[in-house]
C-alpha cells in the first residue's frame, strides 16, 4: 500500500491525498527462489549496475545452476559487480594463529585485528595511479635480480608473501579463474610500474595485504608469460579487502603447499620455499581425436596416438 499525495491531472481533475491499495508490481526476478536472493543483494552492493549482468545471453540459468551464488564485495575494473558462483568459505578463528593450520579468509568476512604481531587493517592511503604505484613504498632498492628473459612471451610480476610464522599467503581466484584452485599473487607487468611495485600491486588486488619487497626467488615460465616472483613480508592491509579477482586468501604451512596448489607450475615456488621435492607427475593419458569425441587408438587402422597430459599439465 502507498500514500499518495494530492495531485491535479492534467484534464484539471483534482485527486485527493489517499492510500494506493493496488498491489505493487514485483520484479520479474522476485519469483525466482535463487534470483530472489542474490539480486537485491547485488542492488545492495553495485546499484543499477546489475542490469548489464541480468541482460547477458544464459546469465538467469548460471546462476541458476548455483544456487549459493553471491556478488563479491568489490566491484570489477570498470564498476560492474563480480559473482562468485560458489563461495569460499573461511576458516575457524582458532587457524588464525595455529601456525600448524590452514587458515582461510574471504572477502568482507572475519579476520583479526593483528596477527604476529602485524596489524590486520585496511590500507589507508594506497596507491590508486600507476605514478603513484611505481614509486611505492616497500621496494627493496639495490636489489640485484638477473635479465628477464621472455623470448616471445609477456613479462608479469609475482610474490611469495611470508608469515613471521613460517605460513606462506595463497589466493584463491574467482571461480577458479584459468583453472586455478589456488596460486600466488601475481599479474601482468603494466607499463609505467617496474616489477617490484607491480608484484606489490598484485598482492594488495588479490590478498588486500601491503607488502615489503625481502628479496628475489625465481623467474617462471608459465603459459603465456615469464614471472619474475620476490619474496615479502606483510606489513598492513587486510584479507578481508581483497580484490573481485579472488574469492579467498589462505595462510598454508609449507608442509601442506603441494595439497594447496592445483597447478604444477607453481610446484618450483612451493620447492624453492622449503616445502620439500615436488611430487611426480600424474600418468600421462592416452587419447586420440574423434569427431564424437576421444577414443582408444586403433593401430590396425593405422591411428596415430596421440599422448597428451592431464589437464594440471596444461599450464
Amino acid at each position: 500500500m502507498t500514500h499518495v499525495k494530492q495531485y491535479i491531472r492534467a484534464d484539471g481533475t483534482v485527486v485527493h491525498e489517499h492510500e494506493d491499495t493496488r498491489q505493487t508490481k514485483q520484479p520479474w526476478w522476485s519469483k525466482h527462489p535463487v534470483l530472489a536472493k542474490v539480486v537485491p543483494a547485488m542492488k545492495k552492493l553495485h546499484g543499477e549496475k546489475v542490469a548489464p549482468l541480468l541482460r547477458k545471453p544464459g546469465a538467469h540459468d548460471v546462476l541458476m545452476r548455483f544456487p549459493d551464488a553471491k556478488p563479491h564485495p568489490q566491484p570489477r575494473e570498470g564498476g560492474g559487480p563480480a559473482m562468485i558462483y560458489e563461495p569460499s568459505a573461511p576458516s575457524a578463528p582458532d587457524t588464525w594463529t595455529d601456525r600448524n593450520a590452514i587458515a582461510t579468509f574471504v572477502p568482507g568476512g572475519p579476520a583479526p585485528e593483528e596477527l604476529n604481531g602485524v596489524p590486520m587493517t585496511p590500507w589507508i592511503g594506497a596507491p590508486d595511479s600507476d605514478d603513484e604505484w611505481d614509486t611505492v613504498e616497500g621496494q627493496l632498492h639495490g636489489l640485484r635480480v638477473p635479465p628477464l628473459e621472455t623470448g616471445k612471451k609477456d613479462a608479469a610480476a609475482g610474490v611469495v608473501i611470508e608469515e613471521p610464522d613460517g605460513r606462506i599467503w595463497i589466493i584463491h581466484p574467482t571461480n577458479q579463474f584459468g583453472g586455478y584452485r589456488a596460486t600466488f599473487p601475481k599479474g601482468h607487468l603494466e607499463e609505467g610500474i617496474n616489477s617490484q611495485a607491480s608484484a606489490i600491486k598484485e598482492a594488495y588486488e588479490e590478498a588486500g595485504l601491503q607488502v615489503e619487497i625481502t628479496g628475489f626467488l625465481m623467474d617462471v615460465d608459465r603459459t603465456t608469460t615469464v614471472c619474475r616472483y620476490y619474496t615479502a613480508r606483510r606489513v598492513g592491509g587486510t584479507p578481508a579487502a581483497m580484490g573481485w579477482e579472488s574469492q579467498a586468501a589462505s595462510l598454508v604451512p609449507r608442509a601442506q603447499l603441494y595439497e594447496v596448489l592445483n597447478r604444477r607450475v607453481d610446484h618450483p615456488l612451493a620447492e624453492a620455499l622449503g616445502a620439500g621435492p615436488a611430487p611426480a607427475p600424474p600418468p600421462m593419458a592416452w587419447s586420440h581425436y574423434h569427431p564424437k569425441g576421444p577414443k582408444a587408438p586403433d593401430v590396425n587402422a593405422g591411428d596415430q596416438p596421440v599422448l597428451l597430459p592431464w589437464e594440471d599439465d596444461q599450464m
